[in-house]
Protein backbone atom coordinates (compact mmCIF):
# COMPACT_ATOMS: atom_id res chain seq x y z
CA UNK A 1 0.00 0.00 0.00
CA UNK A 2 1.10 3.61 -0.42
CA UNK A 3 2.61 4.91 2.79
CA UNK A 4 2.43 8.55 3.77
CA UNK A 5 5.63 10.46 3.05
CA UNK A 6 6.96 13.90 3.78
CA UNK A 7 6.98 16.49 1.02
CA UNK A 8 10.22 16.56 -0.91
CA UNK A 9 11.89 15.00 -3.90
CA UNK A 10 10.11 11.66 -3.48
CA UNK A 11 6.70 13.34 -3.25
CA UNK A 12 7.50 15.32 -6.38
CA UNK A 13 8.11 12.08 -8.27
CA UNK A 14 4.80 10.67 -7.02
CA UNK A 15 2.95 13.87 -7.88
CA UNK A 16 4.49 13.98 -11.33
CA UNK A 17 3.41 10.41 -12.02
CA UNK A 18 -0.12 11.17 -10.86
CA UNK A 19 -0.25 14.21 -13.10
CA UNK A 20 0.86 12.22 -16.12
CA UNK A 21 -1.78 9.61 -15.45
CA UNK A 22 -4.44 12.27 -15.11
CA UNK A 23 -3.56 13.87 -18.40
CA UNK A 24 -3.67 10.50 -20.15
CA UNK A 25 -6.93 9.37 -18.61
CA UNK A 26 -9.46 12.05 -19.60
CA UNK A 27 -11.90 10.07 -17.47
CA UNK A 28 -13.92 10.69 -14.32
CA UNK A 29 -13.21 10.27 -10.66
CA UNK A 30 -12.19 11.71 -7.34
CA UNK A 31 -8.52 12.17 -8.13
CA UNK A 32 -5.61 13.23 -5.99
CA UNK A 33 -2.01 12.34 -5.40
CA UNK A 34 -0.63 9.73 -3.03
CA UNK A 35 1.47 12.25 -1.13
CA UNK A 36 0.34 13.31 2.32
CA UNK A 37 1.71 14.45 5.67
CA UNK A 38 3.35 11.85 7.86
CA UNK A 39 1.10 9.47 9.74
CA UNK A 40 2.35 11.03 12.97
CA UNK A 41 0.17 14.03 12.15
CA UNK A 42 -2.97 11.91 11.85
CA UNK A 43 -5.69 12.02 14.46
CA UNK A 44 -6.33 9.00 16.62
CA UNK A 45 -8.65 6.47 15.05
CA UNK A 46 -12.22 6.64 16.19
CA UNK A 47 -13.76 4.26 18.66
CA UNK A 48 -17.02 2.60 17.79
CA UNK A 49 -20.21 3.08 19.74
CA UNK A 50 -22.84 0.39 20.23
CA UNK A 51 -21.43 -3.14 20.37
CA UNK A 52 -24.45 -4.91 18.95
CA UNK A 53 -26.21 -4.63 15.61
CA UNK A 54 -29.66 -3.08 15.58
CA UNK A 55 -32.59 -3.87 13.32
CA UNK A 56 -34.29 -0.77 11.89
CA UNK A 57 -37.25 -1.74 9.74
CA UNK A 58 -35.96 -4.35 7.32
CA UNK A 59 -32.38 -3.08 7.63
CA UNK A 60 -29.59 -3.89 10.06
CA UNK A 61 -27.44 -1.15 11.56
CA UNK A 62 -24.05 -2.57 12.59
CA UNK A 63 -22.56 -2.22 16.05
CA UNK A 64 -18.83 -2.75 16.51
CA UNK A 65 -19.11 -5.63 14.07
CA UNK A 66 -21.20 -6.02 10.95
CA UNK A 67 -24.10 -8.43 10.81
CA UNK A 68 -23.38 -10.91 8.02
CA UNK A 69 -25.53 -12.95 5.71
CA UNK A 70 -24.92 -15.37 2.86
CA UNK A 71 -25.42 -13.77 -0.57
CA UNK A 72 -28.32 -16.05 -1.48
CA UNK A 73 -30.09 -15.16 1.77
CA UNK A 74 -29.74 -11.50 0.82
CA UNK A 75 -31.27 -12.16 -2.61
CA UNK A 76 -27.89 -11.88 -4.35
CA UNK A 77 -26.50 -14.36 -6.84
CA UNK A 78 -23.13 -15.54 -5.44
CA UNK A 79 -21.90 -16.66 -8.87
CA UNK A 80 -22.28 -13.12 -10.26
CA UNK A 81 -20.46 -11.68 -7.24
CA UNK A 82 -17.69 -14.25 -7.56
CA UNK A 83 -17.13 -13.16 -11.16
CA UNK A 84 -16.96 -9.53 -10.09
CA UNK A 85 -14.47 -10.43 -7.35
CA UNK A 86 -12.32 -12.34 -9.82
CA UNK A 87 -12.17 -9.27 -12.05
CA UNK A 88 -11.37 -7.07 -9.04
CA UNK A 89 -8.62 -9.29 -7.66
CA UNK A 90 -5.87 -8.10 -10.00
CA UNK A 91 -5.83 -4.48 -8.88
CA UNK A 92 -7.85 -4.31 -5.67
CA UNK A 93 -7.21 -4.83 -1.97
CA UNK A 94 -10.80 -5.38 -0.92
CA UNK A 95 -14.41 -5.47 -2.07
CA UNK A 96 -17.46 -5.35 0.20
CA UNK A 97 -21.14 -5.55 -0.73
CA UNK A 98 -23.76 -4.59 1.85
CA UNK A 99 -27.44 -5.41 1.34
CA UNK A 100 -30.13 -4.24 3.79
CA UNK A 101 -27.44 -3.25 6.28
CA UNK A 102 -25.73 -6.66 6.33
CA UNK A 103 -22.44 -7.65 4.76
CA UNK A 104 -23.49 -10.12 2.10
CA UNK A 105 -20.17 -10.41 0.30
CA UNK A 106 -16.60 -9.55 1.26
CA UNK A 107 -13.30 -10.40 -0.36
CA UNK A 108 -9.74 -9.30 0.40
CA UNK A 109 -6.90 -9.61 -2.07
CA UNK A 110 -3.08 -9.50 -2.09
CA UNK A 111 -2.87 -10.67 1.51
CA UNK A 112 -4.74 -7.57 2.69
CA UNK A 113 -6.37 -7.68 6.12
CA UNK A 114 -9.83 -6.14 6.35
CA UNK A 115 -8.92 -3.91 9.32
CA UNK A 116 -5.72 -2.52 7.76
CA UNK A 117 -6.33 1.12 6.72
CA UNK A 118 -5.46 2.35 3.25
CA UNK A 119 -5.38 5.81 1.67
CA UNK A 120 -8.86 6.57 0.34
CA UNK A 121 -7.72 9.60 -1.67
CA UNK A 122 -10.62 11.72 -2.94
CA UNK A 123 -13.24 9.65 -1.15
CA UNK A 124 -12.24 12.13 1.56
CA UNK A 125 -14.04 14.90 -0.34
CA UNK A 126 -17.45 13.36 0.31
CA UNK A 127 -16.65 13.33 4.04
CA UNK A 128 -15.70 17.01 3.73
CA UNK A 129 -19.07 17.98 2.27
CA UNK A 130 -20.80 15.90 4.95
CA UNK A 131 -18.96 17.87 7.63
CA UNK A 132 -20.30 21.04 6.01
CA UNK A 133 -23.84 19.66 6.22
CA UNK A 134 -23.43 18.86 9.92
CA UNK A 135 -21.92 22.28 10.66
CA UNK A 136 -24.82 23.94 8.87
CA UNK A 137 -27.34 22.00 10.96
CA UNK A 138 -25.44 23.07 14.09
CA UNK A 139 -25.87 26.71 13.04
CA UNK A 140 -22.13 27.24 12.65
CA UNK A 141 -22.36 28.15 8.97
CA UNK A 142 -24.73 28.38 6.02
CA UNK A 143 -24.17 27.23 2.47
CA UNK A 144 -25.02 30.76 1.40
CA UNK A 145 -22.31 32.27 3.59
CA UNK A 146 -19.40 33.88 1.77
CA UNK A 147 -16.37 31.72 2.47
CA UNK A 148 -14.59 34.98 3.30
CA UNK A 149 -16.58 34.96 6.55
CA UNK A 150 -14.21 32.21 7.63
CA UNK A 151 -11.24 33.08 5.41
CA UNK A 152 -10.48 36.77 6.09
CA UNK A 153 -7.77 36.84 3.42
CA UNK A 154 -10.53 36.72 0.79
CA UNK A 155 -12.39 39.78 2.01
CA UNK A 156 -12.29 42.73 -0.38
CA UNK A 157 -10.81 40.53 -3.13
CA UNK A 158 -12.23 38.84 -6.22
CA UNK A 159 -12.95 35.81 -3.98
CA UNK A 160 -15.19 37.77 -1.61
CA UNK A 161 -18.38 36.40 -3.20
CA UNK A 162 -17.34 32.74 -3.25
CA UNK A 163 -19.82 30.90 -1.05
CA UNK A 164 -19.52 27.70 0.94
CA UNK A 165 -21.94 26.17 -1.57
CA UNK A 166 -19.55 27.09 -4.40
CA UNK A 167 -16.71 25.29 -2.66
CA UNK A 168 -18.63 22.02 -2.23
CA UNK A 169 -20.04 22.26 -5.77
CA UNK A 170 -16.65 22.74 -7.44
CA UNK A 171 -17.85 25.91 -9.17
CA UNK A 172 -15.98 28.41 -6.98
CA UNK A 173 -14.00 29.88 -9.87
CA UNK A 174 -10.83 29.66 -7.78
CA UNK A 175 -7.58 29.27 -9.73
CA UNK A 176 -6.92 25.75 -10.99
CA UNK A 177 -4.19 24.10 -13.04
CA UNK A 178 -2.67 20.64 -13.18
CA UNK A 179 0.58 22.05 -11.86
CA UNK A 180 -0.93 23.92 -8.92
CA UNK A 181 -3.31 21.12 -7.95
CA UNK A 182 -1.14 18.05 -8.43
CA UNK A 183 2.42 19.29 -7.96
CA UNK A 184 2.75 22.63 -6.19
CA UNK A 185 0.11 22.05 -3.50
CA UNK A 186 1.49 18.59 -2.82
CA UNK A 187 4.94 20.08 -2.26
CA UNK A 188 3.62 22.74 0.10
CA UNK A 189 4.11 22.07 3.79
CA UNK A 190 0.88 23.84 4.75
CA UNK A 191 -1.54 22.92 1.98
CA UNK A 192 -4.44 24.84 3.48
CA UNK A 193 -2.44 28.06 3.42
CA UNK A 194 -1.25 27.33 -0.13
CA UNK A 195 -4.83 26.80 -1.30
CA UNK A 196 -6.11 29.95 0.37
CA UNK A 197 -3.34 32.04 -1.19
CA UNK A 198 -4.26 31.11 -4.77
CA UNK A 199 -6.13 33.72 -6.80
CA UNK A 200 -9.63 33.90 -8.24
CA UNK A 201 -9.75 32.90 -11.93
CA UNK A 202 -13.47 33.27 -12.78
CA UNK A 203 -16.66 34.57 -11.19
CA UNK A 204 -18.13 32.01 -8.77
CA UNK A 205 -20.83 29.80 -10.23
CA UNK A 206 -19.68 30.16 -13.84
CA UNK A 207 -17.03 27.43 -14.28
CA UNK A 208 -16.85 23.83 -13.03
CA UNK A 209 -13.40 22.46 -12.22
CA UNK A 210 -12.39 19.46 -10.16
CA UNK A 211 -10.44 21.79 -7.92
CA UNK A 212 -8.48 20.09 -5.14
CA UNK A 213 -7.09 23.39 -3.86
CA UNK A 214 -10.52 25.00 -3.58
CA UNK A 215 -11.77 21.98 -1.65
CA UNK A 216 -8.75 22.16 0.65
CA UNK A 217 -9.87 25.64 1.76
CA UNK A 218 -12.85 23.94 3.43
CA UNK A 219 -10.40 23.02 6.17
CA UNK A 220 -10.23 26.69 7.17
CA UNK A 221 -13.99 27.15 6.74
CA UNK A 222 -14.91 24.20 8.94
CA UNK A 223 -12.25 24.71 11.62
CA UNK A 224 -13.11 28.40 11.96
CA UNK A 225 -16.86 27.80 11.97
CA UNK A 226 -16.72 24.97 14.51
CA UNK A 227 -13.82 26.35 16.54
CA UNK A 228 -11.92 23.05 16.51
CA UNK A 229 -9.55 21.22 14.18
CA UNK A 230 -11.43 19.81 11.21
CA UNK A 231 -9.98 16.35 11.85
CA UNK A 232 -11.41 16.35 15.36
CA UNK A 233 -14.80 17.58 14.16
CA UNK A 234 -14.94 14.87 11.50
CA UNK A 235 -13.88 12.13 13.92
CA UNK A 236 -16.32 13.20 16.64
CA UNK A 237 -19.29 13.77 14.35
CA UNK A 238 -18.87 11.05 11.68
CA UNK A 239 -16.22 8.42 12.40
CA UNK A 240 -17.00 7.74 16.06
CA UNK A 241 -20.82 7.71 15.93
CA UNK A 242 -20.93 5.13 13.13
CA UNK A 243 -18.08 2.97 14.40
CA UNK A 244 -15.42 3.68 11.76
CA UNK A 245 -12.84 2.36 14.24
CA UNK A 246 -10.09 1.76 11.69
CA UNK A 247 -10.31 5.19 10.06
CA UNK A 248 -8.67 8.56 10.61
CA UNK A 249 -8.18 11.89 8.88
CA UNK A 250 -4.69 13.08 7.98
CA UNK A 251 -3.51 16.18 9.76
CA UNK A 252 -0.80 18.70 8.98
CA UNK A 253 0.88 21.80 10.42
CA UNK A 254 -1.06 24.41 12.37
CA UNK A 255 -3.88 21.93 13.17
CA UNK A 256 -4.72 21.70 9.47
CA UNK A 257 -6.49 18.69 7.95
CA UNK A 258 -6.33 17.31 4.43
CA UNK A 259 -9.75 17.65 2.80
CA UNK A 260 -9.20 16.76 -0.86
CA UNK A 261 -7.60 13.43 0.16
CA UNK A 262 -6.04 11.92 3.28
CA UNK A 263 -8.71 9.71 4.84
CA UNK A 264 -7.17 6.42 5.95
CA UNK A 265 -9.87 3.74 5.93
CA UNK A 266 -10.97 0.20 5.12
CA UNK A 267 -13.65 -1.40 2.99
CA UNK A 268 -15.85 -2.29 6.01
CA UNK A 269 -15.50 1.23 7.46
CA UNK A 270 -16.24 2.92 4.15
CA UNK A 271 -19.32 0.73 3.81
CA UNK A 272 -20.52 2.18 7.12
CA UNK A 273 -20.31 5.66 5.63
CA UNK A 274 -22.23 4.46 2.58
CA UNK A 275 -24.90 2.94 4.80
CA UNK A 276 -25.17 6.21 6.70
CA UNK A 277 -25.78 8.01 3.40
CA UNK A 278 -28.32 5.40 2.30
CA UNK A 279 -30.18 5.77 5.60
CA UNK A 280 -30.55 9.55 5.22
CA UNK A 281 -27.91 10.28 7.83
CA UNK A 282 -29.46 8.18 10.58
CA UNK A 283 -27.55 5.56 12.55
CA UNK A 284 -29.87 3.56 14.74
CA UNK A 285 -31.89 6.18 16.58
CA UNK A 286 -29.20 8.88 16.19
CA UNK A 287 -29.46 11.43 13.39
CA UNK A 288 -25.71 11.74 12.75
CA UNK A 289 -26.11 13.83 9.60
CA UNK A 290 -29.17 16.10 9.22
CA UNK A 291 -32.12 14.48 7.49
CA UNK A 292 -32.24 15.38 3.81
CA UNK A 293 -28.56 16.33 3.55
CA UNK A 294 -27.50 13.36 1.44
CA UNK A 295 -30.50 13.86 -0.84
CA UNK A 296 -29.44 17.47 -1.32
CA UNK A 297 -25.81 16.44 -1.83
CA UNK A 298 -26.84 14.05 -4.62
CA UNK A 299 -28.66 16.69 -6.69
CA UNK A 300 -26.62 17.47 -9.83
CA UNK A 301 -25.30 20.97 -10.20
CA UNK A 302 -26.20 23.15 -13.16
CA UNK A 303 -22.67 22.96 -14.62
CA UNK A 304 -22.10 19.20 -14.33
CA UNK A 305 -24.88 16.58 -14.26
CA UNK A 306 -22.48 13.99 -12.83
CA UNK A 307 -21.62 15.99 -9.72
CA UNK A 308 -23.36 17.14 -6.56
CA UNK A 309 -21.81 18.29 -3.26
CA UNK A 310 -18.46 16.49 -3.67
CA UNK A 311 -20.25 13.28 -4.70
CA UNK A 312 -20.26 11.72 -8.16
CA UNK A 313 -23.71 10.89 -9.60
CA UNK A 314 -25.10 8.55 -12.21
CA UNK A 315 -26.05 10.34 -15.41
CA UNK A 316 -26.74 9.45 -19.01
CA UNK A 317 -26.04 13.04 -20.08
CA UNK A 318 -22.74 14.50 -21.29
CA UNK A 319 -20.75 15.46 -18.20
CA UNK A 320 -17.51 17.10 -17.17
CA UNK A 321 -14.82 14.66 -16.00
CA UNK A 322 -12.18 15.42 -13.41
CA UNK A 323 -9.70 16.44 -16.09
CA UNK A 324 -10.38 17.16 -19.75
CA UNK A 325 -13.33 18.33 -21.80
CA UNK A 326 -16.89 17.06 -21.81
CA UNK A 327 -17.49 13.32 -21.93
CA UNK A 328 -20.31 11.98 -24.08
CA UNK A 329 -20.42 8.63 -22.27
CA UNK A 330 -22.71 7.87 -19.35
CA UNK A 331 -21.35 7.99 -15.84
CA UNK A 332 -22.02 4.66 -14.12
CA UNK A 333 -23.74 3.32 -17.26
CA UNK A 334 -26.88 1.20 -16.75
CA UNK A 335 -26.85 1.84 -13.00
CA UNK A 336 -30.07 2.87 -11.21
CA UNK A 337 -30.84 6.57 -11.46
CA UNK A 338 -30.32 7.15 -7.73
CA UNK A 339 -26.74 5.82 -7.72
CA UNK A 340 -24.18 8.16 -6.18
CA UNK A 341 -20.62 7.59 -5.03
CA UNK A 342 -17.54 8.85 -3.25
CA UNK A 343 -14.58 8.15 -5.52
CA UNK A 344 -10.82 8.36 -5.19
CA UNK A 345 -7.61 8.01 -7.17
CA UNK A 346 -7.12 4.60 -8.73
CA UNK A 347 -10.61 3.29 -8.09
CA UNK A 348 -11.34 3.82 -4.39
CA UNK A 349 -15.12 3.67 -4.18
CA UNK A 350 -18.12 3.99 -1.88
CA UNK A 351 -21.20 3.41 -4.01
CA UNK A 352 -24.69 4.02 -2.62
CA UNK A 353 -27.80 2.70 -4.40
CA UNK A 354 -30.79 3.48 -2.16
CA UNK A 355 -33.41 1.93 -4.45
CA UNK A 356 -31.67 -1.43 -4.13
CA UNK A 357 -30.58 -0.96 -0.50
CA UNK A 358 -27.05 -1.64 -1.68
CA UNK A 359 -23.70 -0.22 -0.59
CA UNK A 360 -20.47 -1.21 -2.34
CA UNK A 361 -16.97 -0.35 -1.14
CA UNK A 362 -13.71 -1.09 -2.90
CA UNK A 363 -10.10 -0.15 -2.22
CA UNK A 364 -7.82 -0.38 -5.25
CA UNK A 365 -4.15 -1.27 -5.37
CA UNK A 366 -1.51 1.43 -5.60
CA UNK A 367 -0.13 0.13 -8.88
CA UNK A 368 -3.45 0.69 -10.64
CA UNK A 369 -2.34 2.22 -13.94
CA UNK A 370 -5.61 4.06 -14.53
CA UNK A 371 -6.06 6.82 -11.92
CA UNK A 372 -9.85 6.58 -12.00
CA UNK A 373 -10.31 2.84 -11.79
CA UNK A 374 -11.03 2.27 -15.46
CA UNK A 375 -14.02 0.46 -16.86
CA UNK A 376 -14.25 -1.87 -13.85
CA UNK A 377 -15.14 1.00 -11.53
CA UNK A 378 -17.60 2.52 -13.98
CA UNK A 379 -19.37 -0.80 -14.53
CA UNK A 380 -19.29 -2.01 -10.92
CA UNK A 381 -22.63 -0.55 -9.72
CA UNK A 382 -24.63 -2.03 -12.61
CA UNK A 383 -22.83 -5.37 -12.27
CA UNK A 384 -23.65 -5.67 -8.57
CA UNK A 385 -27.27 -4.70 -9.23
CA UNK A 386 -27.39 -7.48 -11.83
CA UNK A 387 -26.69 -9.92 -8.99
CA UNK A 388 -29.95 -8.99 -7.24
CA UNK A 389 -32.35 -11.89 -7.63
CA UNK A 390 -35.64 -10.47 -6.35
Amino acid sequence: MIRLVQSGSSSLRVAGAATALLVLSGLVAGCSSPDAESSADSTTRSTSGSSTAEVVGSEMVPGKAWARVEPADAALDPAVLDTIAKDASGDSYCLTVVKDGRVAYERNFRGHQSDDPLEAFSVTKSFASTMVGIAEADGDLSLADPASTFIPQWKNTDSADVTVRNLISNDSGRFWSLSSDYVQMLQARDRTRFAIDLKQAAPPGTVWNYNNAAIQTLDRVISTATEQPTSQFGADRILKPIGMSNSSFTGGPNDSTLMFMGLQSTCPDLARFGLLAMRDGKWGDQQVVPSGWFTQAAIPGSLNPAYGFLWWLHTEKPFKPAVGGTSKAAFFPDAPDDTFAALGLGGQMVVVIPSQKLVISRMAAEDQSDPVGGSFGQELPARVVSAVTD
